[in-house]
């Protein structure tokens, strides 16, 4: 989980999900979110931040 690659996080934040592992997802998704934003990956980032905030709704 320590990814330098935000879609590699976002992606297993998603395979958790799809398992019902909300919260796991959710922690992995705010890996993933705060790696995009970090890397200037704006788009990416506004993508994670609407997954994430699914899986929360979820936990």
């Amino acid at each position: 989980q320590n990814s330098p690659f935000p879609e590699c996080l976002d992606i297993l934040a998603s395979s958790h999900a799809t398992l019902g592992n909300f919260k796991k997802a959710s922690e992995i998704a705010r890996k993933a979110y705060s790696l995009a934003l970090s890397l200037n990956l704006k788009k990416l980032a506004e993508d994670i931040k609407k997954r994430l905030d699914t899986f929360e709704r979820f936990q």
